[in-house]
């Protein structure tokens, strides 16, 4: 049985309004743009910055971090 005969099916066996409620949410549907799951899967970004160049340290990081944060109280923000 395919899909539309199955709906057939199912659409009979309702009441009237029922089957009229059906119909305007089918043309509400078909005025609806295509899903996204008929678009191209989203490519992730893991790794992208991989062989880019040399990366920092953690001895870096927090250094600059120390620095960032070492007048933090004292300024006017």
């Amino acid at each position: 049985m395919s899909i539309a005969e199955a709906i057939l099916e199912e659409i009979s066996a309702l009441p009237l309004e029922k089957q009229e409620q059906l119909l305007d949410f089918a043309k509400f549907l078909r005025q609806q743009p295509a899903s996204v799951t008929n678009s191209a899967p989203t490519r992730s970004y893991y790794g992208v910055l991989a062989g880019k160049g040399p990366v920092p340290s953690i001895e870096d990081i927090q250094e600059v971090r120390k620095e960032m944060w070492a007048n933090f109280p004292d300024e006017d923000i």
